[in-house]
């Protein structure tokens, strides 16, 4: 192994280290206070999908409490030396209302604190279910709560919708090894889909897992999942399963992206007003707080 070889190897060992000790204080501090939580995505992908864990790098950790508990959730971890970050000053209401909180561990990790898989309730997820469907999976020595395999494909697949598909490649590998690695209950898997409200993202991230990836999904499920008509024109406008990156405007800024795909990738038509409305109101309460603060 050259030189640069051991560096990078031990790197990723310090990075997983302290990844490790982390959700371990996180652990304590929650469940001194009646907290259950749950690690999302990288930690728990490496551990349990990757063959080498250090081939799925991860730069934070994501932690999910259920929303009644955020605000107790974050006192809890500030008392144990978690560093609170104060947000965006421009985004006070929608950091009080939607966003996740962000703080630095004692051992210099960042921490995303999530109440929910995706803001502004675009895709809504009933996170009772969520966590009585959570299973355990060893963090190095620590054991922890991550997903189900459902829950985590769902997930997964929010993620890459949210984000309107301007993601790294590596999430598109990690739906591909879940699906390869894990038997997902398919039935239980397109229910939550269709609650969530996000089939055509769904179908736009597994597609993709399929076609760069070789992921094998039953031929059932992407009948169920596909989106028709005028919505599958265009959003084929726009993103492409069989190449990466998936968002072919990737040049365009964000806004024109959220703009062109955001309502199209969430399946309710008449969902779509009032969640704009409510993001509209929640914009100008940020601005009306950020006049205050000046």
């Amino acid at each position: 192994m050259g030189r640069t070889n051991r560096l990078n190897a031990a790197s990723v060992a310090h990075a997983q280290l302290a990844a490790e000790m982390t959700a371990k204080a996180a652990q304590e501090a929650l469940s001194k206070v009646g907290i259950d939580v749950i690690v999302l995505k990288g930690p728990h992908l490496a551990s349990e999908f990757y063959d080498d864990p250090s081939q799925r790098r991860y730069c934070d950790l994501d932690l999910l409490v259920k929303p009644p508990a955020f605000s107790r959730a974050i006192e809890a971890l500030a008392a144990r030396r978690f560093n609170v970050s104060p947000g965006l000053s421009s985004r006070r209401a929608t950091m009080r209302d939607y966003y996740c909180a962000h703080l630095a561990s004692p051992f210099g990790v960042s921490v995303e604190l999530h109440r929910a898989f995706a803001g502004h309730d675009r895709y809504p997820v009933d996170l009772d279910g969520v966590f009585a469907r959570a299973t355990p999976f060893r963090l190095g020595s620590v054991q922890v709560l991550g997903l189900g395999a459902e829950d985590l494909l769902l997930h997964l697949c929010i993620h890459m919708a949210k984000s309107y598909f301007r993601v790294e490649k590596k999430h598109v590998k990690d739906i591909a090894l879940v699906m390869a690695k894990r038997p997902v209950e398919w039935r239980g898997f397109l229910d939550l889909v269709g609650r969530a409200r996000c089939t055509a993202g769904a179908w736009y991230a597994l597609n993709a897992a399929v076609e760069q990836y070789g992921a094998v999904v039953p031929e059932h499920v992407t009948s169920a999942l596909a989106p028709a008509g005028l919505r599958r024109w265009w959003l084929d406008r726009f993103l492409m399963n069989s190449e990466f990156p998936i968002c072919r405007r990737v040049n365009y800024g964000i806004g024109t992206v959220q703009l062109a795909v955001g309502l199209a990738l969430m399946d309710r038509v008449d969902a779509w007003g009032p969640i704009a409305l409510k993001y509209a109101r929640t914009r100008v309460q940020d601005a009306l707080l950020a006049t205050e603060h000046r």
